[in-house]
């Protein structure tokens, strides 16, 4: 996700036009162009010469006169950072151990092992129609060598899809390389880091044996 600014972030929650913030400016005797002001607003970029503890002032109590909260208010010049998970849900699921049954609930129906483990062969994997819908767009996409994100809450399978995905791809499409990366810094993660990762790994993984 692009890195936003706050002041971006609660302009397009309350609906805010950089028009209407530049006339209330203008009506306070203060010149601040649209263009500064998208520029603040985008780029968390001021002007060399400016009022900026005015501008800030007026523009801070222009949004609470339009609703905005204490939180919204809070740090309002300065990049917006959402909370972050320290580790990834589902490697925190993971770990979890998986709910047991007890010998007489697996004789009542009739299973030999814990169907809550992590399926082992595709026999004991169960794939909903969106899932299998969704192991061929990826399938499709990496015959195309192209790029797709997966996405999901918690828990709606997105780990059990790409470990179907990679063993598909490792038994019915020998020319696909699978690269798995090591996971990033997701703060400081772009679109060219991940091209560039993904370079160096298929090339490392392209090499013939007993070369560098």
């Amino acid at each position: 996700m692009e890195k936003q600014t706050k002041l971006s972030v609660v302009f397009d929650v309350l609906s805010i036009k950089q028009a209407q913030v530049v006339r209330a400016l203008a009506a306070k005797g203060i010149k601040f162009s649209t263009t500064s002001l998208s520029r603040l607003k985008t780029q968390n970029e001021w002007p060399k010469h400016c009022k900026r503890p005015e501008i800030e002032q007026h523009i801070t109590e222009y949004l609470r006169a339009y609703g905005a909260t204490d939180e919204q208010l809070s740090d309002l010049f300065g990049w917006d950072e959402p909370e972050q998970l320290e580790d990834d849900e589902e490697d925190e699921m993971s770990k979890k151990k998986s709910p047991q049954l007890t010998p007489s609930a697996m004789s009542h129906f009739k299973v030999r092992r814990n169907p809550f483990d992590d399926p082992r062969s595709w026999d004991e994997l169960f794939l909903l129609d969106s899932h299998i819908q969704q192991l061929e767009e990826l399938l499709a996409v990496a015959e195309a060598s192209s790029m797709v994100a997966v996405t999901g809450e918690c828990g709606s399978g997105k780990s059990t899809l790409r470990r179907a995905f990679v063993t598909k791809i490792k038994e019915d499409h020998e020319n696909i390389i699978v690269i798995e990366p090591s996971r990033f810094d997701r703060k400081k993660l772009t679109a060219d880091g991940i091209s560039w990762q993904s370079a160096v790994n298929w090339v490392s993984s392209a090499q013939p044996e007993g070369k560098s």
